[in-house]
C-alpha cells in the first residue's frame, strides 16, 4: 500500500488509466469546440502546471509564463 493514497500500486495504475481516458475524452470534446471541456482541463491541471516551475525555483511571473505557454501549446495542438 502507498502511504500517501492507501492504495496498492495496481490501484494507482487503474486510477492513472482512468484519468488518461478522461483526459482523452476531454480533448475530443475540446476539438468539437466545447468550452466546458476546456474549463475542465484548466481546472484539472492548473495547480500542477503552476506548481512544477515554482518548485524548480522559478519566480511567480516565470511560473505564470510557463502556465500560459503550456495552455497555448495545448490549444494549438488540439486544433491540429
Amino acid at each position: 500500500m502507498s502511504p500517501v493514497t492507501n492504495k496498492s500500486p495496481g490501484e494507482l495504475s487503474l486510477d492513472a488509466a482512468q484519468a488518461s481516458r478522461e483526459d482523452a475524452a476531454l480533448v475530443l470534446r475540446c476539438r468539437k469546440g466545447e468550452q466546458a471541456a476546456w474549463d475542465e482541463l484548466v481546472e484539472r491541471y492548473q495547480r500542477l502546471i503552476y506548481a512544477i516551475p515554482r518548485r524548480a525555483g522559478l519566480s511567480e511571473e516565470q511560473a505564470l509564463d510557463v502556465f500560459q505557454d503550456v495552455f497555448l501549446t495545448l490549444v494549438q495542438k488540439v486544433d491540429e
